[in-house]
């Protein structure tokens, strides 16, 4: 089952960590973490999303963002 839907507010700030299954590496190489770097910076323009610090390890990262709506 999943979980609640979160209450989003205009300019609220939000910690988000993604893991990867039973600890696995979500990340192959360098070439993995640019493309999804990548793939965030273009996800942060298109949803109009401040992104002001990630970090990518191996099997997991974290990206603190403010939403500019809710």
């Amino acid at each position: 089952m999943g979980r609640a839907w979160r209450i989003e507010y205009k300019g609220g700030l939000y910690h988000l960590l993604s893991r990867g299954n039973v600890r696995k590496d979500i990340f192959k190489d360098d070439q993995d973490r640019f493309a999804f770097s990548d793939v965030t910076g273009e996800t942060a323009e298109n949803y109009v999303v401040d992104i002001f610090v990630y970090v990518l390890m191996g099997n997991h990262c974290h990206i603190l963002l403010r939403t500019e709506s809710g």
